[in-house]
């Protein structure tokens, strides 16, 4: 993945029309104009548009093609220091025992879709946040097998945000429709017609 490249009028570097296309009204009413410069806009505002371009980012790389590019993202947008929390888990700190997290996460559903054929989709919703270094938004990832069984994940994300990056991020009201996907929601052929 090319990171987007940084100037010292906006160092979150330059978003392509790719980036910032959203289906949700909510995230186009948020974008800020790329062309304000830092003395312009707010802290808030900046965090904002990060966050913006975080969760764009996210959306458009392809699980199908390997995790390494939703990798490539974290290691752009987070700390060094970055502290993460979930419901229910223990909290962890420090980029690699984060990015690890990830990995494990991510793993499995690049193995579903590239080798299982399974189709996956995910949609981010912005939530107005009353703390001026603090992003909210909602989630919601669904996995579907070739057999036609999918699950849901929903969950809301909070990041702190400082010069730029993530420094702290919670997962928090997890919720899971339909149970874990298994082989039995694969088929070993995923481009053959299935009979009913």
């Amino acid at each position: 993945m090319n990171s987007p490249m940084r100037t010292e009028s906006n160092p979150y570097g330059d978003v392509s029309p790719q980036m910032t296309q959203n289906q949700h009204a909510p995230m186009e009413h948020a974008v800020i104009d790329s062309e304000l410069s830092l003395s312009q806009i707010s802290d808030y505002q900046m965090n904002i548009r990060a966050d913006q371009l975080l969760n764009a980012a996210i959306r458009n790389a392809d699980i199908g093609a390997g995790y390494e590019e939703h990798l490539a993202i974290f290691d752009r947008y987070y700390a060094d220091e970055i502290q993460a929390s979930m419901d229910g888990f223990l909290p962890v700190s420090g980029k690699t025992a984060v990015r690890n997290q990830i990995t494990a996460f991510l793993m499995p559903i690049h193995m579903f879709v590239e080798v299982g054929g399974a189709r996956s989709s995910l949609r981010i919703e912005p939530i107005a946040s009353d703390t001026r270094d603090e992003t909210h938004s909602r989630w919601t990832f669904e996995l579907m097998g070739t057999m036609g069984r999918g699950t849901v994940l929903k969950w809301r994300a909070r990041r702190k945000w400082r010069e730029g990056q993530v420094v702290y991020e919670h997962i928090g009201e997890i919720e899971q429709t339909g149970g874990p996907l298994t082989e039995h929601d694969f088929s070993p052929f995923p481009d053959l017609p299935t009979v009913n």
